[in-house]
């Protein structure tokens, strides 16, 4: 009797080591970093400073950001799974959410204040002066909506003027070949064109709330990677946080990282939003300080213009549970 109760006891032994050894060898498959991909857009910097100061790896979560020049340029590869975040202009990703529904955004990282405008050539002196005249932007993109809402702040609309297809980094430069009379430009590319003469004839102080910034993930990696999510969210509002505090450092490694002139990053026109800001935007509202309010306004312009023959539901689309 006794000798079996120790037989079973080594044996219980026994099998407990092999099972802890087989862990040590083979332990269990590390998730992949979480995939991000951003432009120079200055509100999307958190990201950079995030990483640069380990704010992501104090939380726990491993995270890979990936730069391109224009976030649009990456959509088709967010929308393809290749990544599993991106940061966007609110406007930009609503025509693509129809075909691609399994996306949410889970918060907002700034609002433009004057950092996206309309620039136009010196000869060009008033918005009325636009009659007839080409102007660049996105099409399907928020640039639609901010032109049109410029035109209407002088009693004109879309059919006064002819838009062309042009992204905010080449407007600059159609605008010197002469292919376009004006161009919804931003930061850094606002800069470099008032640089070259071009003249502002309207920013977004003019419409507050109508350029917010987003971050959209992949509804199913909010499901299967909620902890790493609810981290990265922490780590973003650290880099937030940070660049408000030290803006000089913060200004240096943003720079090193995008292989800019330091003096050419600013926030200068640009509201960077911290927690609160994010849960306030996410609150329903009846103006553009609310995120639901400014979706739907974008979804009712792109559903008129014929963009969106399946309007996504604004509610569905803003998952504000990860500000908790």
């Amino acid at each position: 009797m006794f000798n079996s109760r120790w037989l079973r006891i080594g044996l219980f032994v026994g099998i407990l080591l092999i099972i802890i050894a087989c862990n040590l060898v083979n332990p269990k498959s590390k998730l992949p970093p979480l995939r991000i991909v951003y432009d120079s857009w200055p509100g999307f910097s958190p990201l950079i400073i995030a990483k640069e100061k380990g704010f992501f790896a104090q939380q726990g979560v491993e995270v890979e950001i990936i730069y391109t020049k224009n976030a649009l340029d990456a959509l088709p590869q967010f929308n393809d799974h290749k990544y599993d975040g991106i940061t966007i202009a609110l406007g930009s990703i609503l025509t693509s959410s129809v075909h691609h529904p399994d996306i949410s955004i889970i918060l907002a990282c700034d609002i433009s204040d004057g950092a996206d405008a309309v620039l136009a050539n010196p000869k060009i002196s008033s918005i009325r002066d636009l009659k007839g005249k080409r102007i660049g932007t996105r099409i399907g993109s928020f640039g639609e909506l901010f032109i049109t809402k410029m035109l209407d702040s002088e009693g004109m609309t879309a059919d006064d003027v002819f838009f062309s297809d042009a992204d905010g980094e080449e407007v600059i430069q159609q605008m010197k070949k002469g292919q376009i009379d004006a161009g919804n430009a931003w930061e850094p590319f606002l800069s470099q064109g008032k640089k070259n003469g071009f003249n502002v004839l309207f920013s977004s102080k003019k419409t507050p709330g109508l350029i917010p910034d987003i971050i959209a993930i992949h509804r199913d990696v909010l499901k299967d990677r909620s902890q790493d999510i609810r981290a990265f969210v922490k780590a973003w509002f650290q880099g937030v946080n940070y660049w408000k505090k030290y803006p000089e450092d913060a200004k240096k490694m943003i720079a090193k990282n995008l292989n800019l002139e330091t003096d050419s990053i600013s926030l200068e026109g640009i509201k960077l939003l911290n927690l609160e800001e994010n849960r306030q935007a996410f609150t329903p509202g009846n103006t553009t300080e609310s995120l639901k309010y400014t979706t739907e306004l974008y979804i009712h312009f792109f559903t008129k213009k014929g963009m969106l023959n399946n309007p996504p539901n604004a509610e569905k689309l803003l998952d504000s549970s990860f500000l908790d």
